[in-house]
């Protein structure tokens, strides 16, 4: 399928939108136990149909009291013992007390809890400095979660804490949306597995181990096609297969003009191109198309622009596709830090420069470029622990501006 794609460089946030215009969420779901949904996307509304907690209870081991009537009474009468998971089985009355731990029932009456630490007790008789405050270290029943209230809604991803917060209700399984399936290639004369001798000329695969680590948050299921040689038709042949097993293909090099880049030709002719070449940088020639229902993001061959463009175009589509809620602006979750040395720089691309970020002796947010930023200089991203943004008008910066600062 031949077309013309412009080879105008498309602004990040420009080819953010066109992902969110041109990838279709999936609307498959299926039902899975809570001990297997980390990291997956709510299909559907979780409510609660308990209380939590389901009844009055103390926040803190020590001593529930009965004061109601008697603003001045610092000695109450012990008279019974309550545990987590005990029932209260009495009720207390004015100026009597029951030793009770954390998380058990309040007896009836209980005007409030006092930490054991702040009084003198043995068996049958506690003391108190002074009275606490009505209501003091008492969780009310519904006071985390209401019967019927919303937990979770379409969209949102599981996190531990979500799902502790499912499990807390009393849920044990939820519907979410159907895994993506990724996969992954890179292409190559000059590429190698890792392990094997390396002859001149030729490169170590890195990029297959870090876009599967990238993608390892999002729970999908990754096919690993390899390394395939720069020849149209073997290129073509792994575009077939992908289209018949997987709902992503990602793959590495071959997307620039060399005269071996053969991606984007291969692409054209199975399927289509929406846009080719970012104004980024490092990931420039960048390609978003698709093969059928198959979405193709070509991502560049140099390490440094491959792991850029996977965070910041491909994990996007990707969650998207799986009906994960966006945040909206994409822009603005940036941090401001004090620049240590000057930037100076050509013009044109949003640039996401290799960065560590720390605090001064002040107090003061310091950032400072790696000295390498060179697209294949991968010690300089590892060292890294942020990347400085800086727009595509700007050309230098000096030392002692702030400057947009993106933790990793």
């Amino acid at each position: 399928m031949q077309q013309t794609v412009s080879s105008s460089l498309l602004p990040l946030a420009e080819a953010l939108a066109k992902i969110h215009q041109i990838v279709a969420p999936i609307t498959a779901t299926e039902i899975v136990p809570l001990n297997h949904a980390i990291n997956r996307v709510i299909a559907q509304d979780v409510f609660s149909t308990i209380d939590v907690p389901g009844s009055d209870s103390s926040a803190m081991d020590g001593y529930a009291l009965c004061f109601h009537r008697t603003a001045d009474h610092l000695q109450f009468e012990v008279i019974g013992e309550i545990t987590a998971g005990m029932a209260a089985s009495f009720s207390l009355n004015q100026g009597q007390a029951a030793r009770i731990m954390t998380g058990a029932p309040l007896p009836p009456n209980t005007d409030a809890v006092v930490m054991q630490e702040n009084v003198i007790a043995d068996d049958k008789v506690v003391e108190l400095k002074s009275l606490p405050i009505r209501n003091a270290n008492i969780r009310r029943s519904g006071a985390d979660i209401c019967r019927g209230e919303t937990l979770l809604r379409p969209g949102e991803r599981l996190t531990a804490a979500r799902l502790m917060l499912c499990a807390s209700a009393g849920i044990d399984t939820v519907e979410v949306y159907k895994k993506i399936r990724v996969g992954i290639v890179s292409t190559g004369n000059e590429v190698i597995e890792p392990g094997t001798p390396l002859s001149q000329g030729m490169l170590y695969d890195c990029n297959r181990i870090g876009i599967a680590s990238l993608l390892q948050p999002l729970n999908v299921e990754v096919t690993d096609y390899g390394i395939v040689p720069d020849r149209l038709a073997a290129l073509q042949t792994v575009f077939t297969q992908a289209e018949s097993e997987v709902d992503v293909l990602i793959s590495s090099g071959g997307v620039s003009v060399g005269a071996a880049d053969l991606v984007k030709e291969a692409l054209s002719q199975s399927g289509q191109i929406d846009f080719w070449k970012v104004a980024i940088k490092p990931g420039k020639p960048f390609a978003l198309g698709r093969i059928g229902t198959l979405l193709f993001c070509g991502l560049p061959g140099n390490p440094v622009s491959a792991f850029v463009t996977a965070q910041k175009l491909v994990i996007p589509a990707i969650k998207q596709l799986q009906h994960e809620l966006m945040p909206h602006p994409i822009e603005g979750y940036f941090i401001h830090a004090k620049l240590m040395r000057d930037i100076d720089r050509q013009p044109g691309r949003q640039e996401f420069l290799r960065a560590n970020l720390s605090q001064n002796e002040q107090g003061e947010l310091v950032v400072a470029p790696q000295a390498k930023q060179s697209s294949a200089a991968l010690q300089a991203l590892a060292l890294a622990n942020c990347y400085i943004v800086v727009p595509a008008e700007v050309s230098r910066i000096a030392a002692g501006n702030f400057v947009d600062v993106e933790p990793f």
